[in-house]
């Protein structure tokens, strides 16, 4: 049996530390800034499934992503134990993480299909996207730019109903799905001055994605009034600017 020792404990803590600091936060921040401007630009030419494939289903991506929470835990952690001015860093942090986390729950568990409706149509939502109802296409509009045929703004006036007998009216617009039994509606497209393109997805990622969109916000507000932690020294370091977060900056 391998017993730990003081220079182990030692190498621990400085692997720790250094896992912790801006020198490890600063390039994996940068690998994860070119990979994010790499998937943008595969997802315009190529699609958001390619995109997903190429790119943020990659291992490399998972690795980078594996390391950015890394980073974000241990900078919280070697700043133990903690004052009240510490707050927005750790509510800063700890919401990055659950972005990151909630981006994975929503790579891994989300489903989605489109349907393709005529007015008057009705269809099923397909198989998997949590619980079944159907959707009936009243009417379908669509605005143009002016001397084109490009359109400006379309919108669907659709009747949702489930098992139950529940029936909903709601118009769908470019930015503004309808949200039903869990999932929602989205208006993508369409085929013709009466049939419109509509994506269903049940997503259970989205809902803690926007918990930690929200409590980043909150989180630097918290910092613009407690910047102290920035000059927290930790223990068996010799230089404080190795300990000192990007956050800090400015």
């Amino acid at each position: 049996m391998i017993r730990p020792t003081a220079k182990n404990s030692t190498r621990i803590r400085l692997a720790l530390t250094y896992l912790g600091s801006v020198r490890f936060a600063t390039p994996i921040l940068a690998a994860t800034a070119v990979a994010l401007m790499y998937g943008t630009f595969v997802e315009s030419s190529s699609g958001p499934s390619a995109a997903r494939s190429a790119v943020y289903g990659a291992w490399w991506f998972i690795a980078l992503m594996v390391g950015v929470c890394i980073s974000l835990v241990l900078s919280v952690a070697m700043r133990y134990p903690w004052r009240r001015e510490h707050t927005g860093f750790i509510v800063v942090h700890g919401s990055l993480v659950v972005i990151i986390v909630s981006g994975f729950i929503s790579y891994s568990m989300r489903i989605e299909d489109s349907i393709t409706l005529s007015s008057g149509m009705q269809a099923q939502t397909p198989a998997g996207l949590g619980s079944p109802f159907r959707i009936e296409l009243v009417e379908y509009r669509r605005k143009n730019y002016p001397g084109t045929t490009m359109p400006m703004a379309h919108e669907a006036d659709v009747i949702v109903s489930d098992a139950s007998g529940r029936l909903v009216m709601e118009t769908i617009s470019m930015n503004n799905p309808l949200r039903f039994k869990g999932s929602r509606v989205y208006l993508t497209g369409f085929l013709s001055h009466e049939t419109a393109v509509l994506r269903i997805t049940s997503d259970p990622g989205l809902l803690p994605m926007y918990a930690g969109c929200m409590s980043l916000c909150l989180g630097i507000l918290i910092m613009n009034y407690s910047r102290r932690y920035c000059k927290i020294t930790v223990p068996g370091t010799e230089h404080r600017s190795d300990n000192e977060d990007p956050l800090c900056a400015g």
